[in-house]
């Protein structure tokens, strides 16, 4: 019986300390494996970087479409400037840019339309429901040649205006200075010489000043793609020959329009939100508003994306 005893005591010592051992091994090769799928990912990650940075052109797109939730507030390009909606949206973003070793040139495009039954709160705190719509239509062009390491001289030709009533209004910029680019995804600018032509000329004043933006394509997590255009332009001077006379401070204006992706959320399909700012004071005394509020334009829907 004591025989018996002892056996079974070191029976159960023995698996206790064999399933021990085997799970410390496997432990053990666990964490081998993670630390190696850790480099690769990071050697991935630095030849995608390499792949960026080498000379020549690369391309990129996104295409958005879907059931949606969208609005916009004071976004005066549009029927009615503020809605909240939900109903249809489309969108395409676009860029194509050429890197060398003293070159750049940088193209972009940005699509975005929706249509919807909207809640409409008029400029008179009465609210309506009817059917809306709101676009943006932006086209870019920067290119610039390197007289030092990461900054280069620099022209732009910038054109923004609205899809369903297109040069009504639009702004075409055009400008020349500095362009510095610490990273190939980020393009800072600081142009001094630049004009700003706002149409239809018999509604909107045009002038000189200077354009500042910056622009980024690139990641801001794994997985999360963002694309950034960032634009202001600062008036000189001011329009006396306008009823009322436009100071500097009226033709002054600027917009930032964002993309935020989430790529491959269900088989290479993600989600894109887009996101729209802007302060325009022309804009705003069209459509009879006299404090220049910020005006937005959103969006949320399903995304498809290559390249980017």
């Amino acid at each position: 019986m004591k025989k018996r005893i002892i056996l079974n005591l070191v029976f159960l010592l023995t698996a206790t300390f064999m399933y021990g051992q085997t799970l410390e091994e496997l432990k053990a090769q666990k964490a081998e494996k993670e630390a190696v799928a850790a480099g690769i990912s990071d050697e991935i990650s630095a030849l995608d970087k390499e792949i960026k940075s080498f000379p020549g052109w690369t391309q990129g797109a996104s295409v958005s479409l879907g059931a949606n939730i969208n609005g916009t507030n004071n976004w005066f390009s549009n029927d009615d400037p503020t809605t909240s909606a939900a109903g249809w949206q489309a969108g395409f973003l676009g860029f194509a840019n050429l890197n060398k070793e003293k070159v750049f040139w940088k193209n972009s495009l940005i699509l975005n339309m929706g249509r919807s039954k909207s809640k409409i709160e008029n400029l008179d705190n009465t609210t309506e429901e009817v059917s809306a719509k709101s676009s943006y239509f932006e086209a870019s062009s920067l290119g610039g040649y390197y007289f030092i390491k990461n900054v280069a001289i620099s022209s732009e030709a910038r054109f923004e205006t609205t899809i369903f009533e297109f040069f009504n209004p639009g702004i075409f910029t055009i400008s020349a200075g500095l362009t510095w680019t610490p990273i190939p995804e980020l393009a800072i600018i600081v142009h001094p010489l630049a004009h700003q032509f706002v149409l239809p000329g018999s509604d909107f004043s045009s002038s000189t000043g200077a354009k500042i933006g910056a622009t980024y394509t690139g990641q801001l997590a794994e997985g999360v793609k963002w694309n950034s255009n960032l634009n202001a332009f600062l008036s000189f001077g001011s329009d006396d020959e306008a009823m009322p006379v436009k100071e500097a401070s009226d033709l002054s204006n600027w917009t930032w329009f964002n993309n935020f992706i989430i790529d491959n959320v269900f088989k290479g399909i993600g989600v894109n939100l887009t996101l729209g700012l802007r302060s325009n004071k022309q804009f705003a005394l069209a459509k009879g508003v006299e404090e220049d509020g910020l005006q937005t334009l959103w969006g949320l829907g399903l995304a498809y994306t290559v390249g980017f």
